[in-house]
């Protein structure tokens, strides 16, 4: 089964899963990671890893509240040095948090998250690792 964290600003993550909880029942494999206004980024990274070792899972889903959000940022740091399958997506909502919940036994991390970014009722985005190539003109980048 795909681990699924949720993370992002304030209180957002445990409304979230509060609110899974509350429609889906008990979720085993899910966490949930806060940033609150007095935290810091290391506080955070730290988080992200606790959580990912508490779902212990090898396919591991981060929803984050905003693409390009501290949350976000981390999640994806945390996903270049990890040897988990992770993937993130971003923009994540209840309706699209359901679908995910419910469907994650037969499906791995990447379908997952690209039934998220089909669903209609939200606009969820996927995070996709790229190299970026920079122009040089007028001896500049």
């Amino acid at each position: 089964m795909v681990g699924i964290i949720i993370a992002g600003h304030g209180n957002f993550a445990t409304g979230m899963a509060s609110a899974i909880e509350t429609i889906a029942g008990e979720q085993d494999k899910m966490a949930t990671v806060i940033f609150p206004g007095n935290s810091t980024t290391d506080i955070l990274r730290a988080e992200l890893e606790r959580a990912l070792t508490e779902i212990e899972s090898e396919e591991v889903l981060i929803c984050a509240d905003i693409a390009g959000g501290t949350p976000f940022n981390n999640a994806v740091l945390l996903s270049q040095h990890s040897d988990k399958n992770i993937k993130i997506v971003s923009g994540v909502n209840i309706p699209v948090m359901l679908e995910a919940v419910l469907g994650r036994k037969d499906k791995t991390a990447a379908e997952l998250a690209e039934m998220m970014c089909n669903n209609k009722q939200g606009k969820v985005m996927l995070y996709t690792p790229s190299v970026r190539k920079a122009k040089v003109q007028n001896g500049g980048i």
